[in-house]
């Protein structure tokens, strides 16, 4: 006789039940009209009382909101409490501060939201429509257009104009020059630089080219130039202005633009390969902006005696200052220049040469306001807390690096203070780096979900720390920029060569949203407090390629990417 051998069942174990359920029952009844047709159902709308919406809303909007606030929040409270515990000086602003706390992160906030319905979606359409529709002269032509316009409107990198303004004619005549008397020039050539970099970038996704042979002889091109620079007599400066303006090309909406446009192409002629997803633009547009200004600076060393140099310098000095906006009308004005004009172009562009309807205008359109109003909240906070912080830890910065009254320790300690400063500070601002959020996001959206847009932020921050703290001690110890810079970029090309082609990609684009609105006047003024406004811009480059190669080396120990070869 058979042995039931089925176990009985546990006390603690519930009953599974089922039932059938008819289809029928689960969709709506079919209706027909006088002539026997189906009537297609219209699902009622949905009614949603006062305190349901009230609860979608904040669940919505609370989690956005505690993103950026969370890290904002311990930048503020660090900067505050260093006037304190480090400085012994009680802190000045408190509630300024905070406020200007609570309103970066409300612009963040909106911000993002606006680029990711709004800029991204809209560039990525155009990406996706140039290939398509044009001929490749004309794709190039248009892309050329597209970057050197969206550099011209960006307002980030003028900071770094700003402070080369400030610089006295005979440290640096050359600089100040450029600054003043060349401003139009300088900014004209980063533009066209950036243009060209998107040219070549696209170009490199169309034809299936690698990245590592166009970066690495960029960086070369560039390392060129920079020892060139440095040997010529009277080029103090030039090699740190190159170097800052190059890694500050790239705001928040330059960011977005450039990465969809970039994965637009991507999409629409892919190969079969990855070919990075796209990507390599961001870091094309900074190595190309750094050769298009260490070659202007080169030609007007070359073609101008250098008392003229002088004698124009000194006429100009006082014009092309940009200031950090100061009310809600310069910070809306800002905002608006450094967006409308290039949507606006964009929009007639496809409407009337693509001659596509748009989907969904409403929520694009909803996107691109919520952008621009994010931008302009951003800047009222930083001006209002964070860049005033700043400035006024510029100048104790200046006193901790010297002996003083102030500090009775020997001037060791001071230095050390000055490093424990710098190294939290550069990382909290490159963590609410809204560009770099915007980059993390779009690389887990294409990685689906593999590299996470959290760890590739804190590598980038933690980066950038690194190469912040290697500034400063270069600046206490009055070593020479080019004795930091041309190592470090020599180690980086040595890792690209041996990294794939999507980890360069992704490295070369995480140095190049390091810097922006946030990160550019607070690493400004630790550079500027401990060396003069001649050193602000260096630290900047040296906490891009710190992220550079953080990433990078990181990479031997990490898994590969999705779609990597040779790794």
């Amino acid at each position: 006789m058979p042995q039931d051998n089925t176990p009985a069942p546990s006390p603690n174990t519930a009953p599974v039940t089922s039932r059938q359920v008819s289809y029928n029952l689960l969709t709506p009844k079919i209706k027909r009209n006088i002539r026997g047709e189906i009537v297609p159902h219209r699902t009622p709308p949905v009614k949603l009382t006062f305190q349901d919406k009230y609860r979608l809303l904040k669940n919505y909007t609370l989690g956005r909101f505690l993103k950026p606030f969370r890290v904002i929040l311990p930048l503020s409270l660090f900067l505050g409490s260093s006037q304190w515990l480090v400085l012994q000086h009680p802190p000045h602003g408190a509630g300024s501060l905070l406020l200007g706390s609570l309103i970066v992160s409300l612009g963040l906030m909106l911000l993002l939201e606006g680029v990711r319905t709004g800029m991204i979606p809209f560039g990525e359409i155009i990406g996706q429509a140039l290939p398509q529709q044009f001929p490749l002269p004309l794709v190039t032509t248009i892309l050329f257009l597209f970057g050197t316009g969206l550099t011209l409107f960006e307002p980030s990198w003028k900071p770094l104009l700003a402070a080369a303004s400030r610089l006295p004619v005979a440290t640096a005549p050359h600089v100040t020059y450029l600054a003043n008397a060349k401003a139009l020039w300088l900014e004209g050539v980063t533009g066209v630089a950036v243009g060209l970099a998107l040219v070549f970038g696209n170009l490199r996704v169309i034809h299936a080219w690698n990245l590592k042979p166009v970066v690495i002889g960029s960086l070369a091109l560039a390392l060129v130039l920079t020892l060139v620079s440095w040997l010529m007599p009277n080029q103090e400066g030039i090699i740190e202005l190159a170097w800052g303006i190059g890694r500050a090309t790239s705001a928040p909406i330059a960011v977005s633009l450039i990465l969809a446009l970039g994965t637009g192409v991507f999409v629409s002629v892919t190969h079969g390969n990855r070919a990075g997803w796209g990507l390599g633009l961001i870091g094309l547009s900074a190595l190309f902006a750094t050769i298009g200004v260490l070659l202007l600076a080169l030609a007007v060393a070359v073609t101008t005696p250098t008392q003229s140099i002088i004698a124009m310098a000194r006429e100009t000095v006082a014009s092309t200052r940009a200031a950090q906006p100061a009310s809600i009308v310069d910070a809306m004005d800002s905002a608006l220049r450094a967006t409308l004009p290039i949507v606006c172009c964009l929009a007639i562009f496809y409407l009337f040469v693509l001659k596509k309807n748009i989907r969904n205008p409403g929520m694009l359109l909803y996107g691109m306001a919520l952008s621009i109003l994010g931008l302009a909240v951003f800047n009222i906070g930083m001006g209002l807390g964070l860049s005033t912080a700043g400035v006024e830890m510029e100048l104790w910065l200046a006193t901790l690096s010297q002996p003083s009254a102030i500090l009775s320790a020997p001037t060791p300690s001071g230095y050390l203070a000055c490093i424990l400063f710098a190294v939290p500070l550069a990382f909290g601002a490159t963590l609410g780096e809204p560009g770099l959020n915007i980059f993390g996001s779009a690389v887990e959206s294409l990685s689906n979900g593999v590299l996470k847009k959290k760890r590739l932020i804190l590598l980038v921050a933690s980066g950038a720390a690194l190469g912040t703290a290697i500034g400063v001690i270069s600046m206490l110890f009055a070593l020479p920029f080019a004795w930091i810079l041309l190592p470090a970029c020599l180690l980086a090309m040595l890792l690209a060569l041996l990294s794939s082609e999507e980890r360069v990609a992704l490295a070369w684009d995480s140095g190049g949203v390091t810097p922006g609105p946030m990160a550019i006047p607070l690493i400004l003024s630790v550079g500027e407090g401990l060396g003069g406004a001649l050193n602000g811009p260096g630290i900047l480059a040296l906490a891009a390629l710190g992220s550079i190669i953080t990433y990078l080396a990181l990479g031997f120990w990490d898994r590969p990417i999705p779609g990597a070869t040779g790794e």
